[in-house]
């Protein structure tokens, strides 16, 4: 009779684990972050929708054991290792970083990034957890602004008149060249 108590409670506790790991796979690929786990490596355990999709493939099991220089330049992917690196070894977490990646394909991409270590039951670091968020839109279009601006600039400096910009409440906004040497 205890021998099937035991195992009784074994089989809850299957399916409880069971359970939970499906709440949490689904939870992983159904989010927007990206989603991804590393080894001490930097080699990928785990990848979302959102990771893989992002790096150009079509399943999780296409980037499962691969590194970075799989994905990315070399140079690319050596500045993340050394990044992951100091995860590793220095135990310490990097929170909002920007990073640009540029894939083999010439498919370019930004992310807001977080790396947690990953600790086993020791508290040892055993990998790290990464969660990014695309941010590829919002560079492109500060960038975009960012030659709108040089080049409205550009024309301003460029007239030879004295000239203001002047906001709603009378304070002087911009002024070109000709006006600063005025």
């Amino acid at each position: 009779a205890c021998h099937s108590r035991d195992i009784t409670q074994l089989k809850l506790n299957e399916k409880i684990i069971k359970d939970e790991r499906i709440l949490l796979r689904t939870l992983i690929d159904n989010l927007p972050a990206i989603i991804y786990t590393k080894d001490i490596y930097s080699k990928k355990t785990l990848s979302n929708f959102a990771d893989y999709t992002r790096l150009g493939a079509k399943s999780e099991e296409e980037i499962l054991g691969k590194d970075d220089s799989h994905f990315f330049s070399k140079e690319a992917a050596k500045i993340t290792a050394m990044e992951e690196r100091q995860i590793f070894y220095g135990g310490k977490s990097i929170y909002d970083i920007e990073e640009f990646y540029e894939r083999k394909d010439g498919t370019i991409s930004w992310l807001l990034n977080t790396k947690i270590p990953l600790r086993n039951q020791h508290n040892e670091i055993v990998g790290l957890i990464g969660i990014g968020h695309n941010i590829t839109e919002r560079k492109i279009t500060e960038q975009a602004l960012k030659k709108s601006e040089t080049f409205n600039r550009g024309v301003l400096n460029s007239l030879s008149s004295h000239i203001a910009v002047i906001d709603a409440t009378g304070n002087i906004v911009a002024v070109n060249q000709a006006w600063k040497r005025f």
